[in-house]
């Protein structure tokens, strides 16, 4: 049982459209009338109507072949740029894990001639600060201080903060 309604009553106000049928108001298409049957809803179109909605899927279909050939292109320029920053990512990783095996090897390194560059340091550390009470035969003789600096256990070693070890000599 079909119950037709014609456009006249629709613009009037009396009957209102359908929601799957909205669209013929928003893309101002020309129809004489709607009519419900058990299928579902039919529409009366004049040719020039039917055209134009003909038009207006293939331009629909096309935009939406556009919208996935887009989407196709810029999924593959991310995944190369993801790609990219992966590769990038890891060569940041390997740079920072030989940065740290160079800085424990450097500290390494230099804890050693700090070591022995320290021993000469302890040594002049034993000769007392106040001269100690000389014979009055050995003070006659003059006595003189010759610093020079400790050697080094490696050439280029860091030295730690402060002076220089110096090894004092006393010559008669």
């Amino acid at each position: 049982m079909a119950k037709k309604i014609d456009r006249s009553r629709i613009e009037a106000g009396r009957f209102e459209l359908p929601k799957k049928l909205a669209f013929l108001a928003e893309a101002k298409v020309d129809y004489t009338s709607i009519s419900e049957a058990e299928d579902g809803w039919r529409v009366e179109l004049p040719a020039t109507a039917v055209a134009a909605l003909a038009k207006l899927k293939a331009s629909l279909k096309s935009l939406k072949a556009d919208g996935k050939q887009v989407a196709t292109v810029h999924a593959d320029a991310l995944s190369a740029v993801t790609a990219a920053h992966e590769v990038t990512r890891k060569e940041l990783a390997s740079a920072q894990r030989k940065i740290k095996a160079l800085e424990k090897k450097l500290l390494a390194s230099s804890a050693t001639p700090v070591a022995a560059a320290s021993a000469p340091a302890k040594v002049s550390e034993a000769v007392p600060a106040k001269p100690a009470k000389v014979p009055k035969k050995l003070a006659a003789k003059k006595a003189t201080v010759v610093a020079r600096p400790a050697p080094l256990a490696t050439a280029g070693a860091i030295l730690p903060t402060g002076d220089a070890p110096v090894d004092v000599a006393v010559k008669p």
